[in-house]
């Protein structure tokens, strides 16, 4: 009987380790209202309409260079932080927890290091406003191997509001 409890929990040890090692950073997209139709609000200096709180789960990393992924969807409206965009890498420690907003996520959310589909990126320069409806907002942390390659180290976490254009 002793002998099954100590496999068991060593089995449950190594699963535990596992699960720990697979998703060694986890971000959390945080959303205050009353929230804005418009991108730049989120990316203003000090806002906190978007913030999203990172953990580095693994306590041996050091210096771990990352780089975000935000994701919008819509009904048939997908905007997203372009993969090659010229964003200098966040620096995590382990064991560390950061909370970013506005001037923080501004690089990700500029009009030039976005991609747009199902909604031309010249229609919402015109009017700087999402259109109305459900918008899911993802996030997840990717690792910057070299300055254009990602290594995913996260899953995506979501955050909802509900966007009413103007």
């Amino acid at each position: 009987m002793s002998r099954r409890i100590v496999i068991l929990f060593a089995f449950l040890l190594l699963v535990v380790v596992t699960l720990a090692q697979r998703h060694p950073v986890s971000a959390t997209p945080i959303l205050t209202p009353p929230l804005s139709s418009s991108l730049p609000t989120f990316a203003e200096r000090g806002s906190t309409k978007l913030m999203v709180n990172i953990v580095v789960n693994d306590v041996t990393v050091s210096e771990l260079p990352v780089r975000l992924h935000i994701k919008m969807e819509s009904s048939g409206v997908t905007i997203e932080s372009h993969p090659a965009a010229a964003v200098p890498p966040l620096l995590l420690g382990g064991g560390e927890t950061r909370l970013l907003m506005g001037d923080d996520l501004a690089p990700y959310l500029r009009l030039d290091n976005l991609t747009f589909k199902g909604l031309s990126k010249s229609v919402y320069q015109k009017t700087v406003h999402l259109p109305s409806g459900l918008w899911k907002i993802s996030v997840s942390v990717q690792q910057s191997i070299l300055w254009t390659m990602m290594r995913l180290i996260r899953t995506k976490q979501r955050g909802l509001y509900y966007s009413k254009a103007k």
